[in-house]
């Protein structure tokens, strides 16, 4: 789960992207939506591995917690690299000094990837290409589709 009291910058009670009602329209009036996915690629991305602007604005080095039952936690070797615990003693994926997490690596908008991947947080897995966060991230990271 993310930092549970602003997750990704979001205000705490504001809905996730999947909460809301989807509209269904069948009229032809209205043309298809656009694939907000379309050409992009996390592999040559990784903006939503870095703490939000919120966070580091609050001096926040919180960004991805990692859950008790993630099999991240089962890898010692893993956690010891890539995984920092807060002052309550909660999981976290790392941060760099330039807020990035430490398990991405390459350059960003180039080319990354994430070496925990098989063991990513729910954190790190509910964020989807094209979706609110990953547009948001992409923002704030210099990043822009077009």
């Amino acid at each position: 789960m993310l930092r549970s009291t602003r997750p990704l910058g979001r205000s705490p009670g504001t809905a996730l992207p999947w909460q809301f009602a989807v509209r269904v329209c069948s009229g032809s009036a209205m043309p298809p939506p656009r694939n907000p996915t379309h050409g992009l690629d996390c592999q040559t991305c990784g903006a939503c591995c870095c703490n939000t602007n919120v966070n580091r604005a609050e001096n926040y080095p919180w960004y991805v917690e990692v859950q008790d039952d993630s099999t991240l936690l089962k890898r010692s070797d893993l956690v010891a690299r890539y995984v920092a615990r807060d002052h309550d003693g909660t999981p976290h994926m790392r941060l760099d000094d330039d807020g990035r997490c430490s398990a991405l690596q390459g350059k960003l908008g180039r080319n990354v990837r994430c070496m925990v991947y098989a063991h990513r947080p729910k954190g790190c897995r509910r964020v989807q290409p094209g979706d609110e966060d990953c547009l948001r991230a992409r923002k704030e990271r210099g990043i822009d589709r077009e």
